[in-house]
């Protein structure tokens, strides 16, 4: 009876160890001071770090200077109130130099006793998105500017044909404030 418990505990153990390391988001366990006591295999790759070299670090030696105090505060919020903190975007430096910008979410974990022993998390590499949100609004930027500043008219109108966007030299050929303008029919 008990070999078959100590098999059962050994399954259960692995079919979650499995599940931890082949998840696509980064998994980790800190201490209350912030030092990694676990991770999963994709927190590591992610990192660019063996598994093994990240267990033991502070998460303050990769986590981005500008994002330590943001961090810390979380992790103080976290422990003074047990509330769970989501979708807080934060930036690593990689062991091989590259920036990972991450989005984690973070909660507590308690001894059997209920007291707070550490901290637990979900980390997803958005560095792409957000690369790729930054030149989409890098290009609109562009956009908004060579469309306010040329000196042709320039408009968009939805398929009613009212005015959606006027530049400001459409408000002069028409003479009206682009306030007027917004809304307006064409054909007016």
């Amino acid at each position: 009876e008990r070999k078959m418990m100590e098999d059962a505990i050994l399954e259960s153990e692995e079919r979650y160890r499995t599940i931890l390391d082949e998840m696509d988001e980064g998994y980790f366990e800190n201490d209350l001071n912030g030092t990694v006591r676990f991770l999963n295999e994709t927190q590591a790759r992610n990192l660019g770090y063996a598994r093994d070299e990240l267990i033991g670090m502070n998460y303050r030696q990769y986590t981005e200077e500008k994002d330590r105090k943001k961090l810390t505060d979380m992790y103080r919020h976290l422990f003074e109130t047990g509330e769970p903190v989501s979708c807080l975007d934060l930036e690593a430096t990689c062991k091989d130099g590259r920036k990972l910008i991450y989005e984690t979410s973070v909660s507590l974990i308690r001894d059997g006793q209920g007291r707070p022993v550490g901290f637990r998390g979900i980390a997803r590499d958005v560095t792409e998105r957000k690369q790729m949100e930054e030149a989409l609004r890098q290009s609109e930027a562009r956009y908004r500017n060579i469309v306010e500043n040329m000196e042709d008219g320039y408009f968009e109108t939805d398929l009613r044909g009212h005015f959606t966007f006027v530049n400001d030299a459409e408000c002069r050929n028409l003479g009206y404030r682009r306030e007027e303008m917004i809304g307006m029919t064409r054909h007016r």
